[in-house]
């Protein structure tokens, strides 16, 4: 009959007891001693208990929770590639995710690592209620969307759904989505289109229940319709009854209206903050379409593609030039998420060493001005 452990704390130190064989080996976190046994130290006590897997140590834990702490550890270790099975170097990874181990002692059963740059004493401890409650991941963007909102999210788990579940609420509060080029979360969309937490999440219930809508599907195609209805007109209906149809002819009146007024709606998304003189070299915002078009014959390459990009507010486009020649196209730049991503000379040619420094420059110097 294969031998068993009985796992658990007794202060400082951790105790496996062997329950068919008999005998007791336990390991001082404090110290790093590990006791044999006879009861004395020993060098490793891997040897000790070469005979059980961490997977044995987990089912062994009279404590579930600590169990649970444990596997945590387990499957971050193989995250990042490590795949560990003896119980010895598990233990000397316990002291570096010490913090983690109060989540856990909550009573929470998932916890993910990003939010190790929050201390315990910081997470809302009704958001930990809320977690426990339905079982969920704990993690960074619901703790910060929590923060920014709590009865907001208190209230889109305890909501009389007929048709989402706790974890369709968790998914839709915790995905990010992008809005041209930033992430945005649901909290942030309820502020930027006028809704509250309840009016949404009771929205995309019934689209789940009546339209047979998934419901991260519904949020997206509302919120793809909510972005193109407010570029037409900022009077418009936020509860389409008939979500999928509405998506679908705000579509085509919004490629209409693109196709119409793409001058107007291109001048809208100009941004001059993003202007800089670097050394030799400035950095232009192009002010119309028709520049861009220039930009495009001058440069033999396809900048032109990018104009509805720009519009739909996905990428901007900069012109890098000599400070002092201002009219002649020497390098197009693509800007995703506020940093250069693509430069490019004339026929798609490479930038020099020189003007590569100097982008990295503008980089250095755009995400300074974002953050401060």
């Amino acid at each position: 009959m294969k031998d068993y452990l009985r796992v658990h704390k007794d202060g400082p130190l951790l105790v496996f007891e062997r329950v068919i064989q008999g005998g007791t080996i336990s390991y001082d976190f404090a110290t790093k001693t590990a006791y044999g046994l006879n009861g004395q130290p020993v060098k490793d006590i891997r040897r000790q208990l070469a005979s059980f897997s961490v997977q044995d140590m987990i089912d062994g834990c009279e404590d579930e929770r600590y169990g649970n702490f444990i596997k945590f550890i387990m499957n971050a270790q193989m995250s990042c590639g490590v795949r560990i099975s003896n119980i010895g170097t598990i233990l000397l990874h316990v002291p570096e995710y010490s913090k983690f181990e109060q989540y856990f002692s909550a009573g929470l059963k998932k916890v993910s690592t990003n939010i190790g740059c929050y201390n315990f004493a910081d997470v809302p401890t009704n958001l930990i209620r809320i977690c426990r409650k339905h079982d969920l991941m704990l993690t960074a963007p619901l703790i910060d969307g929590y923060k920014e909102d709590p009865n907001g999210y208190t209230l889109a788990f305890s909501l009389p759904y007929v048709t989402l579940g706790p974890n369709d609420v968790y998914k839709l509060l915790t995905q990010y989505f992008y809005n041209g080029q930033r992430r945005m979360y649901v909290s942030e969309f309820i502020k930027q289109y006028g809704y509250t937490m309840k009016s949404l999440m009771l929205y995309l219930d019934r689209l789940a229940t009546y339209e047979a809508l998934d419901p991260w599907d519904a949020f997206r195609n509302l919120r793809d319709t909510c972005s193109m209805m407010s570029a037409i007109s900022p009077k418009f209906d936020r509860y389409p009854r008939y979500l999928r149809t509405t998506h679908d002819i705000v579509m085509r009146n919004y490629q209409r209206m693109k196709k119409e007024f793409n001058e107007e709606m291109f001048a809208r998304r100009v941004k001059k903050e993003m202007e800089q003189t670097i050394g030799a070299y400035a950095f232009i915002y192009p002010r119309t379409t028709q520049s861009i078009k220039d930009e495009a014959v001058q440069q033999n390459n396809c900048v032109a593609s990018y104009i509805d990009k720009v519009i739909d507010g996905e990428c901007d486009i900069l012109f890098m030039r000599n400070k002092d020649n201002l009219e002649h196209s020497l390098v197009t730049l693509e800007v995703v998420g506020g940093k250069i991503v693509h430069a490019k000379q004339a026929y798609n040619n490479d930038v020099t060493p020189q003007q590569r420094a100097v982008i990295n420059k503008w980089n250095e110097w755009y995400q300074s001005r974002k953050a401060g």
